[in-house]
């Protein structure tokens, strides 16, 4: 996406689009991370980590949380969303069923807030493909559109495949290869990476 169109057209919005975290980001909590944007008007932009797992899983949660779980429910790792209110939680999934707090977001994407949601994943009820991340990243007005016209950051599409389906390990490095960034000639050319 061509970030000066967007700097000139602050009607367009990047809700819906994955930020991939520049090299020069390494010293950040942004370190090799990719972002769903959730969020992003006049008022500022909301996104998610979506490639940060950490040592607790989804059924450690549903533990803490009294639910009951399916006989064999898998393992999901839970995430680090960003550095903002890690104790708040957040579903990512598609959007499928009816929930109590969800948020259409784009390309059938949404984020639902509500306990009902947890209960039918725990029962492996619904939907398929889901992520709980913990805590968000957020930045006021104008601030996001600093970040990048300083190339903090590239924007790419969201796809399913990407978010749900790709190793989180794996994601970075793949949404780089999705906009076709050499990283190679960043690295020869800042000597890191």
């Amino acid at each position: 996406m061509n970030t000066e169109r967007f700097l000139s057209n602050h009607t367009l919005t990047l809700a819906g689009h994955l930020l991939i975290a520049m090299p020069k980001l390494s010293h950040s909590p942004f370190d090799h991370g990719v972002c769903y944007l959730c969020q992003h008007d006049e008022l500022g932009a909301i996104a998610l980590l979506i490639n940060q797992p950490i040592a607790m899983s989804v059924a450690d949660l549903f533990f803490d949380q009294h639910l009951k779980t399916a006989k064999s429910f898998p393992y999901y790792p839970l995430l680090i969303g960003g550095p903002l209110q890690r104790e708040r939680g957040f579903v990512l999934h598609q959007q499928t069923g009816a929930w109590r707090t969800t948020l259409p977001i784009a390309n059938d994407i949404a984020i639902t807030t509500s306990q009902d949601i947890l209960s039918a994943i725990a029962q492996q009820k619904a939907p398929q493909d889901f992520m709980i991340i913990l805590g968000y990243a957020s930045w006021g007005p104008g601030q996001l559109e600093y970040e990048l016209s300083q190339t903090n950051w590239l924007i790419a599409p969201a796809t399913p495949e990407l978010l749900f389906h790709t190793p989180y390990e794996q994601r970075w490095h793949q949404a780089m290869d999705d906009v076709h960034f050499n990283l190679a000639g960043l690295i020869e050319e800042d000597g890191h990476a």
